[in-house]
């Protein structure tokens, strides 16, 4: 479950870094989103073995597709969190 976590929370730093570096397009990024979701979704699907003889192929589908929409929206809130604390630092920087 840890190397889960450190893998999805990589792949958001990742992802977060790099939507940063780059001015994309709105498109982009969603392209983009959506490929990370897939990609941290299969990746789930995979290390969950246990939960689809459990709970089923479906359940663990739909569970491991939410929490990878979660951690790419954190991302993506996290990267328009930092733009505004840098707007907040620029803006006290031309006052002072």
């Amino acid at each position: 479950m840890k190397l889960l976590s450190m893998a999805m929370a990589t792949v958001a730093l990742t992802f977060s870094a790099s939507t940063m570096a780059g001015g994309t397009t709105e498109v982009a990024q969603g392209h983009d989103m959506d490929s990370i979701v897939k990609k941290l979704t299969m990746s789930c699907y995979r290390n969950r073995e246990g939960d689809r003889l459990f709970v089923g192929v479906a359940e663990t589908v739909r569970f491991c597709q939410n929490a990878a929409k979660q951690v790419v929206s954190a991302a993506y809130a996290q990267k328009g969190l930092e733009l505004a604390s840098a707007q907040q630092q620029q803006l006290s920087e031309r006052i002072n």
